[in-house]
């Protein structure tokens, strides 16, 4: 300030005490873009911590996960949550969520962030692992079939498999039983929990093999007799019946043996040679359980 060509400061022309609240006045203010002195506005403190827990998911495979935010010290309410950065709610509680750890972001109304990493965590996921005795065996052989899981500690209180109808006892962890056809084995067992686990495992079935010769020769050293050649899996042929060309029946044997030529067909009708051309023959196999299985075909006779 200038007065009279003297140089004078504004604080020699005012008391001490007035000068202190001056001073202290003017922190409060800041030159706004229009030059003008404007009150700055007191801040308040931002989120200094944040309480909450995690409720694991139920199984490994659950999406039930959650995340509770129990209270917020500091900042100024209403307070906003987000755990992925970009949604923000006002709701405490994040639900359905997937075992893995999440950043917790907490807003509060001034703008002010605070984050917080937390796990949703999972039990040990149940595993069953179902073994065949043997992937390959002849049709109606037996096959042991056992199923292990882990943890060991879990309680197991459903066991399940499958196909349904080929096992008698479903609450064993062992099972044995003949198949006849190639099958897939299934399992599924469920804890106290409720958690699942399943596994499944394919038993091949060896088909017998089965010939059957399409043409005999009357009276030939080597092809003269129509019969069933068979593998060791078949032990009986339980019909073997051969028409004629008017539907007749020339030919039927009854339970008999496979391989042998002396039991089948001579091509001859009570003792007399039949007339060329071509027989039609039925054919029923009986398999290591007791079922059968019927075939039919043709055979030329030649003389």
């Amino acid at each position: 300030m200038v007065i009279s060509g003297y140089h004078l400061t504004f604080e020699s022309r005012i008391q001490p005490k007035l000068v202190f609240f001056i001073r202290k006045a003017l922190k409060l203010l800041i030159i706004s873009s229009c030059g003008w002195l404007v009150p700055v506005t007191a801040q308040t403190s931002c989120v200094e911590a944040v309480f909450l827990h995690a409720i694991p998911v139920q199984c490994s495979s659950f999406r039930n996960g959650l995340i509770v935010i129990d209270s917020v010290k500091g900042g100024a309410p209403p307070y906003y949550f987000s755990i992925d950065g970009t949604t923000f709610s006002t709701r405490p509680v994040f639900d359905f969520l997937w075992p893995a750890e999440y950043m917790v972001t907490v807003r509060d109304s001034s703008g002010c962030e605070y984050q917080s990493f937390i796990e949703v965590a999972a039990p040990p996921e149940l595993k069953v692992y179902l073994a065949a005795s043997t992937n390959l065996l002849p049709i109606g052989a037996p096959v042991q079939l056992t199923a292990n899981f882990e943890p060991s500690t879990a309680t197991i209180v459903s066991i399940r498999w499958r196909p349904p109808l080929l096992f008698d006892d479903n609450n064993s962890l062992y099972q044995k039983i003949n198949v006849l056809e190639t099958t897939t084995f299934a399992i599924e067992i469920e804890d106290e929990n409720g958690c699942t686990a399943r596994d499944q495992v394919l038993v091949e079935v060896e088909k017998p093999n089965i010939y059957v010769p399409n043409v005999i020769l009357i009276g030939s050293n080597t092809d003269a007799y129509f019969t069933v050649f068979t593998d060791e899996n078949i032990q009986k042929i339980a019909l073997l019946r051969i028409y004629g060309r008017e539907g007749s029946i020339v030919f039927e044997q009854l339970n008999f043996q496979p391989n042998d030529p002396l039991l089948g067909w001579n091509g001859r009708l009570k003792g007399k040679k039949v007339q060329t051309g071509v027989y039609t023959w039925l054919l029923q196999v009986e398999y290591p359980d007791g079922k059968q299985h019927q075939q039919t075909g043709t055979l030329t006779v030649l003389r």
